[in-house]
């Protein structure tokens, strides 16, 4: 029997609220960015459900999470480094060699942090810093069939690429995968999940869902989505699905009932650093 996850120190030490307010800030760089740019962003997980039970984080959350529609995704990418302070990072395949997540395609990192999660150990070839993870969402056919095949596809793609960028294994089957992905060149998977995720969007599909770069499922109407919405959340106002209700059903069903005691820890993190240079003194 699997033994219940502990609550993690920095919950009561005052660490985790540390590393939420840095979050907070990054969050509110990332929302100047997408205004100054006409982007579309809108919190979404664990961070839009904190907004509308808690107007904040939830106690115990111990990441952000917000999502883009692919266009303005691809935007951000282009222009954020440039707007970015001295202490972020635009992390992806191609800017932080050997960083690759089979869910999330893009983290924003914070450098003068650590935060190791539970799947890593601290030594993979990537910056570990406190992070806003970033999906992306794609048009995906109203055809159910359609739909699973072009995700299930998208998926073992998705497992091929990964280890031409990160020598970490990662997913079911692994060792599997990593045997295949020597037989498959690089280009090649990336030109097929980008035909994938173009010739979605081109479609101009009523549906919206995690994009096909990302392993997780899911699916909403575009009115679920626009027009985007404000909420509170800690001291500012950010955006949020128009029926935020939609998503939050599907992610945790009755999702204004507060979970047993027991379940509200922090769910991601191993070890937790909000500032180096202060660990150093």
């Amino acid at each position: 029997m699997k033994e219940p996850l502990q609550q993690h120190p920095a919950q009561t030490d005052g660490r985790l609220r540390t590393a939420q307010l840095k979050m907070l800030v990054m969050l509110k760089t990332v929302d100047a960015i997408c205004k100054k740019h006409q982007l579309d962003y809108w919190l979404e997980g664990g961070t839009l459900l904190g907004a509308v039970r808690h107007q904040g984080f939830i106690p115990w959350d111990d990441d952000l999470d917000i999502s883009m529609p692919r266009a303005s995704f691809n935007k951000f990418i282009q222009v954020a480094a440039d707007e970015f302070p001295d202490n972020l990072l635009l992390q992806t395949p191609q800017t932080d060699p050997g960083y690759f997540n089979l869910s999330v395609p893009l983290k924003i990192r914070d450098k003068n942090s650590l935060f190791i999660e539970l799947h890593e150990q601290g030594s993979e070839p990537y910056h570990h810093g406190i992070f806003l993870d970033v999906f992306v969402y794609d048009a995906i056919p109203s055809d159910l069939k359609k739909r699973k095949r072009d995700k299930f596809r998208a998926k073992k793609l998705q497992r091929l690429l990964s280890h031409k960028y990160c020598p970490v294994a990662m997913g079911h089957h692994a060792t599997l995968y990593k045997l295949l992905s020597k037989f498959v060149p690089q280009a090649f998977l990336e030109r097929q999940i980008n035909k994938i995720i173009d010739d979605a969007n081109k479609q101009g599909h009523v549906f919206l869902g995690y994009g096909y770069d990302c392993v997780n499922s899911n699916c909403v109407a575009y009115e679920d989505i626009y027009p985007l919405k404000k909420i509170q959340f800690e001291d500012s106002e950010f955006n949020i699905a128009n029926r935020s209700e939609v998503i939050l059903t599907q992610l945790y069903g009755d999702y204004m009932t507060m979970p047993p005691e027991h379940q509200r820890i922090m769910c991601h993190c191993r070890e937790l650093i909000p500032e180096l240079d202060k660990a150093g003194q």
